[in-house]
This record gives C-alpha cells, sequence and structure tokens, in this order.
C-alpha cells in the first residue's frame, strides 16, 4: 500500500514532456515511517518494511549490496513486492518477471 504512495509529491515532467517519479522511494519511505510511528507499529516489522519500500524500485543488479538491510529471509519479500508493482505496469514490461525470477534464485544461491 506505501510502496508508490509518495509518488504525487514527486511527480515531474522533463523537456520532451514525459513524466518521472524521481526519489519517490525516499518520500513514501518516510511516508510510511512517519505512520508507523504514529501508530506505534513494531519497530521491526517498520525497519523491514520501510527498507522494502525503499529498495522496491533498485536495479536488479544492486540487489546483493542490500542483502544486509533486507535481511537473508525477506529477499523473496522484495521480489513479491518488485513483481507486484511491475504488473500493474504495461503490460510492455512484463518481460522482466522472468528476469526477477532468475535473480532471485541468483542471490538464494549466493546466500546459502
Amino acid at each position: 500500500m506505501f510502496h508508490d504512495i509518495g509518488k504525487p509529491l514527486t511527480y515531474t515532467i522533463d523537456e520532451n514532456n514525459h513524466g518521472h517519479f524521481y526519489n519517490h522511494w525516499n518520500k513514501s519511505k518516510e511516508i510510511f515511517i512517519n505512520f508507523a510511528n504514529k501508530y506505534n507499529l513494531n519497530k521491526e516489522l517498520t525497519f523491514l518494511v520501510g527498507n522494502l519500500i525503499y529498495y522496491h524500485d533498485l536495479n536488479l543488479d544492486k540487489i546483493t549490496s542490500i542483502i544486509d538491510k533486507i535481511g537473508k529471509d525477506n529477499i523473496s519479500l522484495l521480489f513479491n513486492l518488485k513483481r507486484a508493482d511491475l504488473l500493474a505496469q504495461s503490460k510492455e514490461y512484463h518481460y522482466l518477471l522472468q528476469e526477477y525470477d532468475k535473480q532471485e534464485e541468483k542471490i538464494k544461491k549466493l546466500i546459502k
């Protein structure tokens, strides 16, 4: 629910009239952290969800560098979020689902 909530606050239009949501993950995480603090959510859960929000749009090649922040046991959660996020986009990008599967398997082998 929170992973893209910061998009309206980060929307910009470039010189080619294309819309972008640069850094929306920062704003989305900030909104979630404020919500979590207001409602006294569990600190461990807040940390995990905040990091999932922050890293959900990360390039797959960089995921191995954030395993410590997400936690080895939570890599599947990150990939599930990435898949759900992708499925909400245009079908022309759905080919990336196969890449996500390959990358997740590769990472799981690395962290065993």
